[in-house]
């Protein structure tokens, strides 16, 4: 990137979601609340701190688990619930209401305890009661809508729908649902490795799950090795805005099933679908609740990222500690806002070389002010990944163009920007309504390392610096400096769209 001067840093820090204990309700002496769930192997945020720290241990007595998620946010009608009784106590003397319904039946003994995937839940408030002898205990439980948010903020507009693409069938509602397919048999023909595979839709995304199925008669995955994979895809070039989506990467990786993993993969955990690392966590928590509710509680749960993945991959680690518990990255991004910081640069820089002071630059002054070896990657930058700060590219293909910003035509349309894409983690402008984007280039000495160097000479420096102006309010280089909203700059860090190594990233 081009080298940045700033006379200021923000510092901020990025606070953990911490969960609220339950309050109680009880008939009896004997009965308690539940304790919020600290496994740190759970789904979703966690009680551990913003450094990670670890969960207390859980109080004696008959125990309610809520394995899939956390008590608050169980999505859809069912989850996997553990009951443990009390010390000494028979696991067949336990009984387990939802909101005074038995639900009894829908467990198992497991080890010492009972388990299973309870259904019933509604919408809302829902109230689990264990009790064995005189033992009693109550857990609450927050339900919501399968289609979310959970959350990510209120829904934004979704205008493609690719569940057809995706083999699940035209879409029944106007979140793009459909009823999960499972399917049975080899990757290709030249494959002996069975795998089964499960797609379908939550959170409006599309997600597909995979794993070896050397005995279709089973429903559960043969030969688990007790891992599940959570793979994360896409550049930060954000072009597929307000779609579905499909997955950029597949989870029937034979590499991975062969060895024994689960492996999972959703359409808005791309990056180039979402552009929202918010909204990718969300999904992240669902799609692993699909699959803690379809085959039990993973030992570890691993991220698979690349590229702009890799940023959301380094976000959720950050942001939701315990919902993964470590990330394999390549090739990856710290962030989708520190990126695209990068890919405006080059946009600029891209457009002074098409000015007559910026023909004059032999290519390698353009790459050594640049900092990158050829000037070639720079422009591939500013191609590949601008398309990230201009509303009219980032939208998904298939959105018809007259819901579409236009900046003379229709202004009122779908503005498909990094930004925008993450709207209610933004300030807006309070005029237009527009997400507030971070980048801000007032006080940059472009090419002040390669005037340094020797390799530009003062007059090409002050020219570099007086004509590279800014991006105006649509993405496109414009005559001055781009001065971000300094409010905007601030609840970027303070909301943790820029990675700063907190979380389970300090582990």
């Amino acid at each position: 990137m081009a080298t940045r001067r700033r006379l200021a840093t923000a510092v901020a820090l990025v606070a953990a979601l911490v969960l609220a204990a339950c309050t109680a309700g009880g008939d009896g002496d004997a009965e308690t609340t539940a304790a919020p769930t600290t496994d740190r192997s759970q789904g979703g945020p966690t009680t551990t701190g913003p450094l990670g720290s670890e969960p207390t241990q859980p109080p004696p007595g008959i125990r309610i688990e809520v394995l899939s998620s956390q008590p608050d946010r169980v999505t859809g009608d069912e989850a996997r619930i553990r009951v443990t009784p009390p010390d000494g106590s028979d696991p067949d003397e336990v009984a387990l209401t939802l909101d005074d319904r038995d639900v009894t039946d829908q467990l198992a003994v497991v080890g010492d305890a009972l388990e299973g995937v309870v259904t019933g839940f509604i919408e809302g408030n829902n109230t689990l009661r264990a009790s064995a002898g005189d033992d009693a205990v109550v857990q609450r439980v927050r339900a919501w809508p399968r289609t979310g948010p959970v959350f990510s903020g209120p829904h934004l507009p979704l205008l493609a729908c690719a569940t057809e693409a995706f083999e699940l069938g035209p879409p029944t509602d106007a979140d793009c649902s459909a009823a999960p397919v499972t399917t049975d048999g080899t990757i290709d023909d030249s494959s002996e490795l069975r795998v089964r595979r499960e797609r379908g839709v939550v959170n409006r995304s599309t997600y597909e799950i995979a794993w070896a199925d050397a005995d279709p008669s089973d429903e559960a995955p043969t030969g688990w090795n007790g891992a599940l994979v959570l793979r994360f895809s896409g550049g930060p070039d954000c072009t597929g805005l307000y779609g579905q989506g499909v997955p950029g990467v597949t989870a029937a990786d034979p590499r991975l099933l062969q060895a024994g993993y689960v492996v999972a993969t959703a359409s808005f955990t791309d990056a180039s679908v979402t552009c929202n690392d918010v909204l990718a966590a969300e999904t992240a928590m669902m799609v692993r609740e699909r699959v803690i509710e379809a085959f039990g509680v993973p030992e570890i749960t691993i991220g698979d990222a690349t590229s702009g993945g890799g940023a959301l991959a380094h976000l959720l680690t950050q942001d939701y500690p315990g919902l993964i518990n470590g990330a394999v990255v390549s090739e990856g991004f710290a962030d989708l806002v520190t990126a695209a910081s990068g890919a405006a640069d080059c946009r600029l820089l891209e457009a002074y070389a098409g000015t007559d002071a910026g023909r004059a630059l032999h290519p390698l002054q353009r790459a050594e002010i640049a900092g990158h070896a050829s000037a070639a990657t720079c422009a591939t930058w500013a191609g590949r990944f601008g398309g990230a700060l201009d509303p009219t590219v980032g939208c998904d293909p298939a959105i018809a163009a007259a819901d579409r910003y236009d900046p003379a035509a229709n202004r009122g349309g779908v503005r498909c920007t990094l930004a925008d894409a993450a709207r209610n983690q933004s300030l807006t402008d309070p005029d237009t309504g527009w997400a507030l984007p971070a980048f801000d280039n007032v006080g940059i000495q472009y090419g002040l390392e390669a005037l340094n160097a020797g390799v530009i000479e003062v007059d090409e420096f002050l020219d570099l610096n007086a004509g590279i102006g800014g991006l105006d309010g649509d993405g496109r280089p414009a005559e001055l400096r781009t001065e971000a909203d300094p409010e905007a700059v601030l609840h970027a860090y303070e909301t943790g769209r820029v990675s700063m190594g907190g979380g389970d990233q300090a582990e």
